[in-house]
């Protein structure tokens, strides 16, 4: 299993930095990646029918960064070759700031397995984060499709008219919070859907 490190680096300068380490970096040993997640928009149409012109507000999905400020690597070698090898090469890229590292230790820059594999069940091989479906089940969203499945326990806050969901993860030993994309249905239509794709 490869060990994930992340680098906190210049604001709106992610993919930019991802891109640099990438060429510098031997990929068959380590490979740069910003999380991405779906981002819910939607446009009013009109249409006609018997009663007249009609608005209806159809949904699509663009792509956006999970963390903004970082970029994490995925390193297929021990932590003792990661620092002699490719952590120099990292420090030494232009907007790069630091490793994230826990506590006081700046050489505990490996991301723990546990809090590693929460954000692994959330993304697909290329690290994106799509969107969810659920229903309302009392206070609680009960989701039915999608990464979030199961793991309704890390909604902190749901916005039914945004379609999007604030979760909550611990990693490199701080709480952080960001948000993914939940359409909530009426739990008659959870199996179906009423998910209209901007075209």
């Amino acid at each position: 299993m490869p060990d994930w490190y992340i680098l906190f680096v210049r604001s709106k300068s992610e993919e930019k930095i991802a891109r640099s380490l990438a060429e510098k970096i031997d990929t068959t040993k380590a490979t740069p990646f910003i999380p991405t997640t779906a981002k819910p928009h939607s446009q009013k149409r009109e249409s006609l029918d018997a009663d007249g012109k009609k608005q209806k507000r159809l949904w699509g999905k663009d792509k956006k960064q999970c963390f903004p400020g970082y970029v994490f690597i995925s390193s297929q070698v021990n932590a003792v070759e990661f620092a002699q090898e490719i952590a120099p090469l990292v420090k030494r890229t232009d907007g790069v700031y630091r490793f994230l590292n826990y506590g006081d230790n700046k050489q505990d820059i490996v991301v723990k397995d546990n809090e590693k594999s929460l954000l692994e069940r959330l993304m697909d091989k290329h690290y994106f984060i799509d969107s969810s479906k659920g229903f309302k089940e009392g206070n609680k969203v009960k989701v039915t499709e999608g990464p979030l499945v199961g793991m309704e326990g890390k909604i902190k806050k749901v916005n039914a008219n945004k379609r999007t969901a604030l979760v909550e993860f611990e990693f490199m030993g701080e709480v952080r919070e960001f948000t993914v994309m939940l359409e909530v249905v009426k739990k008659e239509d959870a199996d179906g859907g009423d998910f209209d794709e901007i075209r």
